[in-house]
């Protein structure tokens, strides 16, 4: 009963709130609130004047990763956003596909939590202004541990044949110069 509650309390926000997006489409409304009218929304809600979502809704606390974007941002806010996912997911491939095999399955496993964490945030329930900072660790995690972005591996043969001079490039195997 409580979840089927919380459920419906979600989806009446989503309704009203979502009627508001053509207003805030191209400059968001930002993350002013009047103290105020927060004030006074609470203590309707205790009245029972307000519904309890009342509140939520002017604090901007919409339980909506979209929303949460649209509605403080604008377009150009859930722009700026979709950017940032598809260059998170760039990363986390990459460190992913060019891993070492010692990293394969932590790498492996921030790709999937990468991927659920953006399914979760867009569909179920998301707040901009914590899941950025859950975004941004995963990253930096991915980073940090992999010492960067991962390249594809080139042959040392290759590496070593565009360094050096034609008269010297190797045709068997790599010997150092020193020991020519």
């Amino acid at each position: 009963v409580d979840a089927r509650a919380s459920l419906d309390w979600r989806l009446e926000i989503w309704r009203l709130v979502s009627a508001e997006i053509p207003q805030y489409f191209w400059l968001g409304k930002g993350y002013a609130i009047n103290p105020t009218d927060l004030y006074l929304a609470e203590e309707s809600v205790k009245r029972g004047v307000y519904s309890p979502y009342e509140s939520a809704i002017i604090a901007g606390d919409y339980h909506s990763g979209p929303l949460s974007l649209i509605i403080p941002f604008g377009i150009w806010g859930v722009l700026a956003f979709v950017w940032f996912l598809i260059a998170c997911h760039r990363v986390l491939w990459r460190n992913f596909k060019y891993s070492p095999p010692e990293m394969l399955k932590s790498n492996q496993f921030l790709l999937a939590l990468f991927y659920a964490r953006v399914v979760f945030f867009t569909v179920f329930f998301g707040a901009f202004y914590l899941d950025l900072a859950a975004f941004v660790g995963l990253i930096g995690l991915s980073i940090s541990a992999n010492a960067g972005v991962r390249e594809p591996v080139r042959e040392l043969k290759e590496e070593r044949a565009e360094e050096a001079p034609e008269e010297y490039a190797p045709s068997g195997p790599l010997v150092p110069a020193f020991m020519k």
